[in-house]
């Protein structure tokens, strides 16, 4: 299963734009799942209907306003994910749960996704900190945090963002919660 999110926000693509080169990579099409309303499927019913791509936008031109630049192919990420904050500072900002696991964006959205972002910015550049994240990214660190903000909004993440996956142990983490998660 894939989750895929684009932001659109360069040039101010459409979701119909992006759709059209996508939609032209031979067998795509059948692969990815076309949200028509209503709950999202589980993994094992997508699966089963060989669906296994979900792609989202965000940051893009707005639907609502007119949705001849959307597809069904192709969703807004914040009209079902309530996503955290993203401009963090410090690793104290990320490890201040009252501040840092609520949601930022997605508030008016459904909340059926929740998505945790867990990086730091250097704040002078807000360009990706190196050194924050061979903190945040450390086992005990993110096991807590997802821990923490799921206590704090009742939700589990199904998205973490990260910056620098390859330091510390954020694809451990990733694969001891998925299998958590396929054994409840």
């Amino acid at each position: 299963m894939l989750v895929v999110n684009f932001e659109l926000s360069l040039n101010n693509p459409t979701a119909a734009e992006l759709w059209d080169v996508i939609g032209a990579v031979n067998g795509i099409n059948s692969k990815t799942y076309d949200y028509q309303g209503g709950t999202w499927p589980t993994m094992k019913q997508m699966q089963n209907t060989n669906k296994q791509l979900i792609i989202f936008e965000h940051s893009g031109p707005s639907c609502t306003d007119n949705p001849t630049l959307c597809v069904s192919n192709i969703q807004t990420f914040h009209d079902f994910t309530l996503e955290t904050k993203y401009a963090f500072n410090s690793v104290a900002e990320v490890e201040d749960e009252n501040n840092s696991c609520v949601g930022d964006r997605g508030t008016a959205g459904t909340e059926d996704f929740y998505s945790i972002n867990n990086f730091v910015a250097n704040s002078l550049l807000t360009t990706p900190s190196m050194e924050g994240s061979e903190v945040v990214n450390e086992k005990s660190f993110l096991k807590d945090r997802l821990a923490g903000c799921e206590a704090k909004t009742g939700l589990k993440a199904n998205f973490v963002n990260v910056d620098f996956w390859h330091l510390g142990d954020v694809i451990e983490v990733t694969q001891e919660e998925n299998k958590l998660r396929a054994n409840a």
